[in-house]
């Protein structure tokens, strides 16, 4: 009995832990992933900034990546608030001159706040990983999930807005 729980304990503590951490372009990042595909999840901004297919031996991502496209040019660019998928959040494009003299950058204020993980779990073959982030400006709270199936090269999204 003994070996038992020792080796099920074993097995528990060899498992990655929920978030998996990592990094892109040197911002810290949340890892989702299974066995088919990795996706890489800035945690100021939520943006999607890494998704890779496994199997893929050149591991090329199809999401915009202004800091790769500097380098590969000679040029320097620190990576900053817009990358890959984002979030825009409240507004899209120029902030209108009112909103401009509220504070509202470009493109909303989503894709600069810190997102805070208010849950990550795994449930058979689901990897769960849910966000959440306090809009200022515009007093409301933008929660975003992402979650994947194993054997799925499948990432699901669900988002909710509302005011805080």
């Amino acid at each position: 009995m003994r070996l038992t729980l020792m080796l099920f304990a074993g097995l528990v503590l060899a498992q990655t832990p929920l978030p998996e951490k990592g990094a892109f372009e040197g911002q810290p990042t949340v890892v989702l992933a299974n066995d088919k595909l990795s996706l890489s999840i800035w945690e100021r901004g939520g943006a999607m900034v890494d998704l890779v297919l496994k199997d893929d031996p050149e591991q090329i991502s199809p999401l915009w990546n202004p800091v790769r496209l500097a380098r590969e040019l000679g040029q320097t660019r620190e990576a900053g608030g817009s990358a890959g998928h984002f979030v825009c959040v409240d507004g899209f494009g120029q902030p209108s001159p009112e909103e401009r003299a509220a504070g509202l950058p470009m493109h909303g204020e989503a894709h600069f706040e810190n997102w805070k993980i208010v849950k990550a779990l795994k449930s058979g073959g689901a990897t769960e990983i849910a966000f959440q982030t306090r809009l200022p400006i515009v007093q409301e709270i933008f929660s975003r999930t992402f979650r994947t199936v194993d054997g799925e090269n499948v990432v699901y999204i669900d988002s909710t807005l509302e005011t805080s």
